[in-house]
């Protein structure tokens, strides 16, 4: 599976353009200031509360219809449970 992977990235690497050395320079300078904007010398945000980040667990059903994505919807959210939507 390694060798089929690997076939599949040097595969797209000759099908895809590479970008010019300005590009990368913006897409560079772009993530540099995200990552400035985000990162605290101290580790904490500007408020003096320390950064946490939570894991998320979720699930995605595929629903039949929209009939039954509102039945589901409404069973679940009874209980207290955290739903949404998605229409893809």
């Amino acid at each position: 599976m390694a060798e089929t992977q690997q076939a599949l990235h040097d595969r797209l690497m000759e099908l895809a353009p590479t970008p010019p050395p300005e590009l990368l320079a913006a897409w560079q300078a772009e993530a540099e200031a995200a990552m400035t904007k985000f990162a605290r010398p101290n580790g904490k945000s500007e408020g003096g509360k320390a950064l946490e980040l939570s894991e998320q667990f979720m699930i995605i059903i595929t629903c039949r219809d929209e009939k039954q994505q509102v039945e589901l919807l409404g069973r679940f959210q009874d209980p207290g449970l955290e739903c949404k939507a998605l229409v893809g």
